[in-house]
């Protein structure tokens, strides 16, 4: 791909879908493994469980690598079960911009689909630089006859602005192997970089997928462009959001993430990771996000199951503390003093609306561990307080504990996914 040079809409190498790797060749060593892979992935998706699959004739190099490129994990547990599981690594991005660039969309997708290869995975990064363009006013939309080195008509309707900007994206993702648009990259960096210079070869300035600064800028000094690609790249950055997700079951990308992966999520992107649209201002708006599960607990009675209404992203997630908190020696939940979602203001009295209404919040044992404005304290002798290793295994899985706020203000019922 790094030979190709901008052109008409070309044959270019088909790539599966699923598995991300090209169809000619790709790190597979045997057309068998890439047409084996191709069927179990498609299968996977219909499964409900897993993919019975026989690993015979199959030696340890070729399963390391049919499991590198399904960027699978838990080599080992599946591997003993000889199964192919309906688990793979998806990624999704979405820009924040307004209606205006938003009524867009379908225009940018239908043109990248025109192409040989499917382009449409850029759409949400194309959304981002028109609203920093131009926020979708006017006829040239992208501002495209203000790009350095532009030849062409000076007065672009908003569709031919449209063509003109994907036609340039996919020549720059040309000029790079394997760039990924849902993964905002040195590599993702560079291209958009070179679209603001209207240039594909600048990515010829970035290598190792660190930006050689002083290369670039003596270039662009040579070709008399002034671009201030550090500002342009923290204003992407500001409103590009990317994700990676496992997704599963029947029906495809049902919204839940498997556990492990909410805790890798920066915490200062997690509402937004939580929400890429915006958070819900109602009650009727936040259902659409919002699972109930049936998690294990320990009661003085024996052990049973309680319900809990959470945030479809965080339901396995929550599901494995519960899980882990039945190894805890001598500590109990009271499931009448528990609770997941609840569309509230803050029990404080501030006002301000709880995180509990987003589903992302537990409350766990509450009598007994009390808020500092009850003025009660918790016991710790007490087989329902919120000991050190029940908060262990919620930091474990990326929550926060209220009973780390200030000594004014604690809260050690409350475990928070966005600190909250």
């Amino acid at each position: 791909m790094g030979n190709q040079k901008q052109g008409s809409k070309q044959s270019i190498p088909s790539v599966c879908a699923i598995c991300r790797f090209p169809g000619t060749g790709g790190i597979m060593k045997k057309r068998k493994t890439i047409l084996a892979l191709c069927l179990l992935c498609a299968t996977s998706l219909a499964a409900t469980a897993y993919v019975k699959a026989s690993w015979e004739g199959w030696d340890t190099e070729k399963q390391d690598d049919a499991w590198t490129v399904l960027d699978l994990t838990e080599w080992t547990e599946f591997a003993s079960l000889g199964t192919i599981p309906s688990v793979i690594t998806t990624y999704s991005a979405t820009a924040s911009v307004n209606t205006a660039v938003r009524d867009y969309e379908a225009q940018i997708k239908a043109e990248f689909k025109s192409y040989s290869q499917d382009y449409s995975g850029y759409t949400e990064l194309l959304l981002a630089i028109c609203y920093l363009r131009t926020q979708g006013s006017g006829n040239d939309i992208f501002a495209i006859t203000d790009l350095p080195k532009y030849e062409g008509k000076s007065d672009l309707t908003a569709e031919e602005s449209i063509a003109a900007a994907c036609r340039l994206l996919v020549a720059c993702v040309r000029e790079s192997e394997e760039v990924n648009p849902y993964k905002l990259d040195a590599k993702l960096q560079a291209v958009i970089i070179a679209w603001y210079s209207n240039d594909p070869s600048v990515i010829g300035f970035f290598t190792d997928q660190k930006y050689t600064a002083g290369e670039y800028e003596t270039y662009m000094e040579r070709e008399g462009i002034t671009l201030d690609y550090k500002n342009i790249l923290q204003s992407i950055n500001a409103i590009y959001s990317c994700k990676e997700v496992n997704m599963t079951g029947s029906s495809g990308y049902s919204g839940s993430v498997a556990a492990g992966i909410a805790g890798t999520i920066d915490s200062g992107t997690r509402l937004s990771w939580l929400f890429p649209g915006g958070t819900p201002k109602s009650p009727t708006e936040v259902q659409a996000y919002l699972t109930t599960i049936t998690v294990p607990i320990q009661t003085k009675t024996g052990k049973t199951t309680m319900s809990l209404r959470v945030h479809k992203q965080l339901a396995n997630e929550i599901q494995s503390i519960f899980e882990e908190l039945l190894t805890v020696q001598g500590f109990y939940v009271n499931p009448g003093d528990t609770f997941g979602y609840n569309w509230r203001p803050m029990a404080s009295g501030t006002g301000k609306l709880s995180h509990h209404s987003y589903g992302c919040v537990i409350d766990l044992n509450a009598n007994a561990n009390p808020p500092s404005y009850w003025n009660s304290k918790p016991d710790p002798k007490s087989p329902y307080y919120n000991n050190p290793q029940v908060v262990a295994i919620f930091k474990a899985h990326g929550f926060y504990w209220g009973g780390d706020w200030s000594p004014s203000f604690y809260d050690p019922m409350h475990f928070t996914y966005t600190n909250h």
